[in-house]
């Protein structure tokens, strides 16, 4: 049983809250803690909102720090459940249900275009000034990818920060269902390919069109422009056919 989840208590190494201002320091605040309380794989830590209340930090942010640690396998964190040290003991899964490693690259385009373009359009609705930031933020860092994983990694961040402006739990939860899949047939940060110029501009346009419709508060915009850039993904993949798609709006 995951013992009861502690106050973070003050920053490591004398780290004022607001000071901390990146992803990588809130990333180095949760490792110094987990370090420093001796925590033990499956122990419970602070949810992303607690986190962020505690030490006064952008939300968005917290999620881009726990979306990395979840990556680097520092933490789990469970629909439902919550957040943990480690590789805390999964429940045994639903006979016959399938895992992120179960999918195909296919099958996580297809979920993807039936989802994400209608979490845009919400997006459009909702929001704030501080959630277009952070997409920002994320487009800059694009603009510096050279290498294919990190490319991809970033796209997984601005679609969950997308999901994350609806200012909805339940569609958080459903993006970050989303992202474990694409983790699970993405390339890995041992992937040597680095990205082709012309691709770095495919998917910054790409981005920059879904930011401008959110900026502007055009839905139509936003779901058709999240729909074009996945369309390109499948093309880029020879996925068209066997998916069934029918790029109507191209």
């Amino acid at each position: 049983m995951a013992r009861p989840q502690p106050d973070l208590g003050a920053p490591a190494s004398g780290t004022a809250p607001d000071a901390i201002s990146t992803v990588d320091g809130v990333i180095q605040l949760v490792r110094s803690w987990i370090d420093t309380a001796k925590l033990k794989p499956g122990d419970r830590l602070p949810t992303e909102r607690a986190l962020a209340e505690q030490f006064q930090l952008n939300r968005n942010l917290v999620r881009r720090a726990f979306l990395q640690l979840d990556r680097m396998g520092l933490i789990n964190r469970h629909v439902g459940r919550g957040t943990f040290v480690g590789a805390p003991n999964r429940p045994e899964p639903t006979r016959g249900a399938p895992q992120p490693t179960d999918y195909s690259p296919a099958a996580v385009l297809q979920a993807r275009l039936m989802i994400e373009p209608r979490i845009a359009a919400l997006a459009v609705a909702n929001a704030t000034q501080g959630d277009l930031r952070a997409l920002e933020a994320l487009v800059e860092d694009a603009a510096g990818a050279a290498a294919r994983h990190r490319l991809e990694a970033i796209n997984v961040e601005f679609y969950r920060a997308l999901a994350t402006a609806t200012h909805n739990d339940l569609i958080v939860s459903i993006a970050d269902a989303l992202a474990a899949a694409r983790a699970a047939v993405a390339s890995d940060a041992g992937d040597p390919l680095t990205v082709e110029p012309a691709e770095l501009t495919a998917a910054i346009e790409a981005f920059r069109a879904v930011l401008d419709a959110v900026r502007t508060r055009d839905p139509a915009a936003a779901a058709q422009s999240v729909r074009r850039a996945l369309i390109r993904s499948a093309r880029a993949f020879s996925m068209l056919a066997r998916m069934e798609l029918l790029p109507e709006d191209e």
